[in-house]
């Protein structure tokens, strides 16, 4: 497979001089050229999640939500979510971020090694951090 852009990241960096400035790098993924087409936003966002998930490597069909198994469809409803709204601040790539919401999602995936040829799954978090004013609250 050939490696091909999946999307351009904002990344920042110091400048030297203390103040911030944005370059931008590419995320790869090495997927065939044909697995990296227009979709839906939902389906692409999912797509972009798995694929830069270091715990599964990008790999489809070794993550499960709820009791499902690797590769199952979902129902929405099994998925374990923890919603905190609060006024918090997260540091990344040393900038400070204003976050308003922040989203913990459960999921599941193959162990490594003998462990995982077992069926013994790992259980992972996902924690997505909403930036901003909280929409004009």
């Amino acid at each position: 497979m050939d490696e091909t852009a999946l999307t351009h990241l904002p990344m920042s960096e110091s400048n030297g001089g203390g103040a911030a400035s944005t370059q931008t790098r590419k995320a790869t993924a090495k997927q065939p050229k044909s697995a990296l087409t227009k979709m839906a936003v939902q389906e692409a966002l999912g797509k972009m999640i798995l694929l830069l998930n270091p715990y599964t490597k990008g790999e489809e069909g070794i993550i499960a939500f709820g009791h499902g198994s690797p590769g199952d469809d979902i129902d929405i409803n099994e998925v374990r979510v923890e919603v905190d709204d609060y006024e918090g601040h997260w540091a990344f790539r040393g900038i400070d971020q204003k976050i308003k919401r922040a989203v913990r999602i459960e999921y599941r995936y193959l162990a490594d090694g003998q462990a995982g040829a077992n069926g013994v799954m790992t259980t992972e978090h996902l924690l997505v951090g909403f930036a901003g004013s909280g929409g004009g609250e």
